[in-house]
């Protein structure tokens, strides 16, 4: 057996061994070449996937997925790229979809410099498609909140659980959250029979559409028929599935007062829908203006001294949203309907956000809008903070590794753009893994937080501090030159070096290793940079650690 003969041995038993599918394109014919793995991973052999060419990746592949593969293609075509890839799903046979991750390159170009033959691997990764859940830190807030804060999850076959849930739960569902950790069916068992298939169907289309979900239904618990109003954000990972982030509170007293006047007018009917509203009249001809009681509150005024009118609210409406007000104003000429979520600025000073609903009615030549004001600054408060959690790292309460990314992608196209100075630098505690042997994962966890907190309250204000996962974390450092941000980490290694940490009275220190580079206009992109940072981190650490390392002449 000579050498070829030898490696290609080889080659096809690793190939073989790493449950890879393997392809051939040749982009010009058409012609294509699968292994077999590569027609098992959608429950196919070959010999059923006949006659075989470029139309049978087409035919299986997702639809919305083959719009993005041929746009990378056509870039590693161009040679924007050096390798292509694309996570993918493909049609299994047994109709369901699987998650490949695609990769490639051009192995062979042709005379005119065309691409010729382009191999690659089709990886399953369904397994690992999903969403890494933030809610753990909602459990600092969670017992401040009324009724449950939750994240519920349905993932793409259906299935549905609360991977996170306040204690509060217990107060809706009558279950604590680890009863339905892994299953929601408990919780849905609750729900009155009238109104669960209704409750179904709203999640459905706030699954299908990304709309928030926003829902009222009774639940009983303990032979006790109460009244409950969920509202949610929804987020789709990858792998299809769905998660909510929301709350749930028992409004049954609300609802109660609500259906007490069903039999009043329609106006009264939507003003009652839920507390912190209120109804008003406007005359947009007279400017007189009518206020139930809830308005004043929500306005922080007092009834007894102010008088509404149109001019008056108007004063009330924040200076950046009176133009949103106005076109929704005109817009209800047409549609009949005023809609508008906007600020308002208390006479204290105070901003609350407010949902206007109304109806427009021409009588007489004059124009009435009759509808509800609802205060609804908590819920928006509410948002802010989810969406805060969604861009940190849940252990350190620093930035995570998304938005580092995203701001490192905006740092760069100033570089480009406007000649700006910035670095980015890579830090890695030494010896974590000893750390966390010795003292176990509490200790590790310790050290983590305090040498987060240590280093953030070091960074300026125009710096983005991340963890970027484990014991790895980044800095990207705006208007600042390699010198400076060499001379700033070293200060911040030596200070963490005299550092003492403790654990169950074990007390000991740690040092770091860091990799820094300035941020260059030729970047082609973040990872240009990212790389040079990570190659100056680990000349560091075989350099004998705790010491920073600038990427100079690369």
């Amino acid at each position: 057996m000579n050498k070829e003969n030898d490696e290609a041995f080889w080659l096809a038993a690793i190939i073989e061994g790493s449950d890879i599918g393997t392809w051939l394109w040749n982009v010009q014919t058409g012609e294509t070449v699968f292994n077999e793995r590569w027609a098992a991973l959608i429950g196919y052999t070959l010999e059923e996937l006949k006659p075989i060419s470029i139309e049978t990746w087409l035919k299986y592949a997702h639809p919305q997925d083959l719009e993005r593969s041929e746009k990378l293609l056509d870039q590693h075509f161009r040679g924007e790229t050096d390798f292509y890839h694309c996570d993918a799903r493909m049609k299994h046979k047994d109709g369901h979809w699987v998650w490949v991750r695609d990769h490639g390159k051009v192995v062979t170009r042709t005379a005119e410099g065309e691409p010729e033959w382009v191999a690659g691997s089709h990886i399953p990764i369904h397994d690992e498609i999903g969403i890494q859940s933030q809610v753990n830190r909602l459990s600092a807030i969670a017992d401040t909140i009324p009724g449950m804060i939750y994240e519920f999850r349905q993932d793409a076959n259906g299935t549905t659980s609360f991977p996170f849930a306040s204690s509060g739960i217990y107060s809706i569902y009558g279950v604590t959250p680890e009863q339905v950790k892994e299953d929601a069916s408990q919780a849905f068992q609750v729900i009155h029979p009238d109104d669960l298939e209704r409750v179904a169907q709203s999640i459905q289309d706030s699954y299908e559409t990304l709309d928030d979900w926003y829902c009222q239904y009774r639940v009983t618990t303990n032979g006790v028929e109460r009244w409950v109003t969920g509202y949610a954000v929804p987020q789709r990972a990858d792998d299809g599935s769905v998660s909510w982030f929301g709350q749930i509170v028992d409004t049954t007293s609300e609802k109660l007062v609500e259906l007490q006047l069903q039999q009043s007018t329609q106006n009264l009917e939507r003003a009652q829908w839920i507390g912190r509203l209120g109804y008003w009249q406007a005359n947009m001809e007279t400017g007189e203006l009518f206020w139930s009681d809830v308005i004043y509150e929500i306005f922080g005024v007092s009834k007894d001294i102010f008088t509404p009118s149109v001019d008056a609210f108007s004063n009330f409406v924040h200076p950046d949203d009176i133009e949103l007000v106005r076109e929704s104003e005109r817009k209800a000429a047409i549609t009949g309907v005023h809609d508008v979520v906007h600020r308002i600025i208390n006479p204290d000073g105070t901003i609350r956000w407010v949902h206007e609903l109304a109806d427009l009615t021409l009588n007489e030549n004059q124009k009435f809008f009759s509808g509800t004001v609802r205060d609804i600054t908590e819920q928006k408060l509410y948002e802010k903070e989810l969406e805060r959690l969604s861009l940190t790292d849940e252990l350190t309460g620093v930035y995570n590794r998304r938005y580092f990314v995203e701001q490192l992608k905006s740092v760069l196209h100033k570089v480009k753009e406007r000649g700006k100075q910035a670095c980015v630098a890579i830090v890695d505690i030494d010896h974590f893994k000893s750390i966390n042997d010795q003292y176990g994962h509490a200790g590790g966890d310790k050290v983590l937080r305090k040498l987060a907190e240590f280093v953030r309250q070091r960074s300026r204000a125009t710096d983005t501090f991340a963890r970027l996962g484990g014991e790895e974390f980044g800095i990207i450092m705006s208007d600042c030159t390699l010198d400076k941000a060499v001379e700033k980490l070293n200060t911040i290694r030596k200070e963490i070096s005299e550092l003492s940490f403790e654990h169950e009275n074990q007390r000991f220190s740690i040092s770091i290793t860091a990799g820094v580079t300035a941020i260059r206009p030729l970047d082609k992109n973040i990872d240009a940079a990212l790389k040079r940072a990570d190659d100056a981190l680990y000349e560091g650490k075989t350099a004998g650690r705790n010491r920073v390392i600038s990427a100079v002449n690369e």
